[in-house]
């Protein structure tokens, strides 16, 4: 009977040392986008997803789960095993931006996630409803300091990058403007194109159709440069507003504390098959996007850095979302 046990107990070691052994993806993935399908988070990540199977000869599965502005999403991740087996694609409110407007979190950003690479950044411009007699921020920022009543800008909702930027804007600026939140850029590209507000600050593919019109007028982006897939566009700092910028950026995380040799390996596999030409063409320049595709180290850096400058644009704006 002893010797019975031992020889069972033997072979479970051995099957479980062969499982652990085995190459990395041995089943299959889990993407996890916490956000509605349809969105460009979901369809980032299940382009991800289309691209990674083939490479890894394994199935690689999207599980979309919003709710709670993302947060649901983020925390089945953080609370999953660190094997490589469960990732989250994610714009990059949900690690810089949230931790300054939450009282509490369900998980620690730093701590329970491991960066793997960044994707993309967007490319937000403020657009502007030509009822408004502006052409550039400068002459924006005059106009708005005689207005009785102040302009007022839509946003995707209270706390995203966009509403947090404008605060900062309306800050710097020295004016005043009346945030009007929205649940997404759909509707409040609707009402920008209706005159019931203002203006907006939102990625330039949701409005540069219509600035082709003539329907709408864009100011400036409030990216560092110029816009690669907008070159004559000034940004905001050229415009008018020296210095401002704001930013945000899509990412592929982990649950914390994953080792460092798989991490490579996401990294490396994820960088080869998003910087194929086809791959940045159809699902980033095409959306407005500006390719990253940085290491893990540098997407550590890159998150450090916004986290910090973040905490201070949300203090100024006082916006909270608890």
């Amino acid at each position: 009977m002893i010797f019975r046990l031992l020889s069972i107990a033997a072979l479970l070691a051995l099957v479980s040392s062969a499982a652990q052994a085995q190459p990395f993806p041995a089943r299959p993935v889990h993407i996890v986008v916490a956000t509605p399908a349809g969105g460009v988070t979901d369809l980032l990540g299940r382009a991800i997803a289309q691209k990674l199977a083939p490479l890894w000869n394994q199935a690689v599965i999207v599980d979309n789960r919003p709710g709670a502005a993302g947060i649901i999403g983020a925390e089945f991740v953080s609370h999953a095993a660190p094997d490589g087996y469960t990732l989250l694609v994610s714009d990059s409110s949900k690690f810089v931006i949230d931790p300054h407007l939450y009282k509490k979190l369900p998980y620690d950003v730093e701590r329970d996630f491991t960066p793997i690479t960044a994707i993309a950044s967007l490319s937000p411009v403020i657009a502007l409803n030509p009822v408004v007699p502006a052409k550039t921020v400068a002459e924006f920022i005059s106009l708005a300091r005689t207005q009785s009543t102040p302009y007022s800008y839509g946003s995707m909702g209270t706390g995203s990058y966009a509403h947090i930027a404008m605060e900062q804007f309306k800050h710097e600026a020295g004016i005043e403007l009346v945030h009007v939140p929205y649940k997404g850029s759909a509707p409040a590209l609707a009402d920008l194109l209706a005159g019931h507000i203002s203006m907006m600050l939102v990625n330039v593919n949701v409005v540069e159709p219509n600035a082709r019109t003539g329907r709408l007028r864009l100011l400036g982006s409030s990216t560092p440069q110029r816009l690669a897939l907008y070159p004559t566009l000034p940004t905001v700092s050229e415009s008018g507003l020296p210095g401002f910028q704001a930013n945000s950026f899509f990412a592929v995380v982990a649950p914390g504390s994953m080792a460092k040799p798989l991490v490579d390996r996401l990294n490396g596999d994820l960088v080869r098959i998003m910087s194929e030409p086809d791959f940045k063409r159809q699902y980033l320049t095409e959306n407005g996007l500006e390719p990253i595709l940085d290491s893990a180290e540098s997407l550590s850096r890159r998150m450090r850095e916004d986290t910090a400058r973040w905490a201070v644009l949300v203090k100024q704006s006082g916006a909270t979302a608890d």
